[in-house]
C-alpha cells in the first residue's frame, strides 16, 4: 500500500504556526472530555467551535494531551511548538 492510498485521518502534519494540536478523527483519541469551548479558524478562513479534547498516544514514550477534536476539521495538525 503506497502512502497516496491512507485515509486523510492517518496523516498527522507537523505545522509550525499553530497554536494547538487538533485531531479530526475520534478513534485516534484514547481519552476526551468536554472543554470551555474555543473558537478556531481553519486554513479555508472558516471557523469553528471546539467544546472537546483529549489525549492521543502514538507509544508509550510519545503521545499528545490537550488535543482539540473537531470532525469539520479534516487534517491532524501537531503544533510544534506544543511538542518543543
Amino acid at each position: 500500500m503506497n502512502s497516496c492510498s491512507l485515509p486523510s485521518h492517518s496523516y498527522w502534519l507537523l505545522d509550525s504556526g499553530a497554536n494547538e494540536h487538533i485531531c479530526s478523527y475520534l478513534p485516534h483519541f484514547t481519552s476526551l472530555y468536554p472543554i470551555k469551548p474555543v473558537n478556531v479558524t481553519l486554513p479555508n478562513n472558516t471557523t469553528v467551535d471546539i467544546d472537546q479534547a483529549g489525549t492521543i498516544i502514538f507509544s508509550p514514550q510519545f503521545y499528545l494531551t490537550n488535543v482539540l477534536y473537531s470532525p469539520t476539521f479534516k487534517l491532524n495538525l501537531m503544533s510544534v511548538a506544543k511538542v518543543c
